[in-house]
């Protein structure tokens, strides 16, 4: 996971870098648009890959393709063909999120039953690390190499993560998956039913993604590049303080709130919270004070994300990982690139803080809705 993910952010960042500084904050967002929507669009697919094939197969055949894509997007960034990176990209997007996801499944395959939490958080960790330490190798290396250099870069990540993957026992896959959108849908229908704790961790999930990293894509550059008005190189400095901050939430979970004897914090709570931390660091231009409000920002995220997660893989059964980790996948980067879209074209018109505002009072609505009785039973009677 740690070699994968540095890959998956790096050359993101430092496309997405070079766009902000060209073009605008929309052109850039447009990297993870055509990034993260695959999976919503072939949601099915990813769901046989990850609960057919043998988990180890899948993983080292995703990152092999990651790898030949990503030179390909190096190739077609040197061309200056920014359509065709865009659409190399979707198909990096769908190797990208359907390794996410079947390496979800390995952790409920492969972790002993009590472990499954302190599993999820080391890999999880490990993507949050992997995705801060790409992101600060991608803004350093958009000023001093072209995108073919960052693209060789990146694909020896993948690589790396595919030999790694080749370590990791052999279990079958359940050839259960079978059908398009409703099955898959029928399935997860069915999982929700049986268990109100794995609805309501996949809500929070999934609006811990599209609310808060949604936020964070235009964020993490705006707020050094045009709300403090630092160099380009900035960039970097708001990636090692995410890296700070993941890290942090990262210790406090599992010390504190992993184990099943351990109390658990309302997830609904740690959400809310997160979203209202999007806007500290507005509350001042001084460099240091905002930043460090940012780092406060990226550290209740983590705490959020890590607590939903663990609870989905705890409660779910093995059969349904797959199938609600594909869905998970899907519709939460799919609505992030969306919620990332808007806030982009919107930062670019409107400045950040005032869109990041109807942005957060949108996620405590939500927040203040899952953690209700009336929003429970609806998302009951809608099942």
């Amino acid at each position: 996971m740690l070699a994968s993910t540095t890959g998956t952010n790096l050359i993101l960042v430092a496309l997405s870098i070079q766009l902000f500084m060209e073009k605008s904050s929309l052109a850039a967002t447009g990297i993870y648009v055509a990034q993260f929507l695959p999976v919503m669009i072939l949601m099915p697919v990813a769901w046989r890959i990850c609960d057919r094939m043998a988990v180890r197969r899948a993983l080292v055949v995703l990152e092999c393709a990651s790898a030949a894509t990503t030179l390909l997007v190096g190739l077609a960034m040197s061309a200056d063909a920014l359509w065709l990176a865009y659409a190399l990209l979707f198909v990096r997007g769908f190797t990208d999120m359907t390794t996410k996801a079947a390496r979800g499944v390995a952790v409920k395959q492969l972790a002993p039953a009590g472990q499954v939490a302190s599993a999820n958080n080391l890999v999880n960790g490990a993507s949050y690390v992997g995705q801060c330490l790409g992101a600060l190798l991608g803004a350093l290396l958009v000023t001093i190499a072209g995108p073919l250099t960052i693209a060789c870069v990146n694909a020896g990540t993948f690589l790396a993560s595919a030999m790694l993957c080749l370590l990791l026992p052999m279990v079958a896959g359940q050839a259960a998956a079978r059908g398009g959108y409703a099955e898959m849908f029928s399935r997860a229908m069915a999982a929700f039913r049986r268990d109100e704790t794995v609805r309501r961790a996949m809500a929070l999930l999934v609006g811990t993604v599209v609310f808060l990293q949604g936020y964070n894509q235009v964020a993490r550059y705006w707020i050094p590049l045009a709300w403090l008005e630092l160099p380009a190189g900035a960039g970097a400095l708001t990636e090692g303080l995410g890296l700070i901050g993941v890290i942090g939430g990262l210790l406090v979970v599992s010390r504190f709130f992993t184990g099943e004897k351990k109390r658990k914090p309302e997830m609904t709570w740690a959400f809310g919270i997160a979203c209202i931390a999007m806007l500290l660091p507005f509350a001042t231009q001084l460099p240091a004070v905002s930043l460090a409000l940012y780092l406060a920002f990226m550290f209740l995220f983590e705490i959020s994300f890590l607590l939903t997660m663990n609870t989905l893989l705890f409660r779910a059964d093995e059969a349904d990982v797959p199938c609600l980790l594909v869905l998970f996948y899907g519709l939460s980067f799919g609505g992030m690139a969306v919620v990332a879209t808007l806030l982009a074209a919107c930062a670019d018109t409107l400045g950040l803080p005032l869109p990041a505002a109807g942005l957060c009072l949108l996620g405590a609505c939500f927040a203040a809705w899952i953690g209700s009785r009336p929003g429970k039973q609806r998302i009951q009677d809608a099942i």
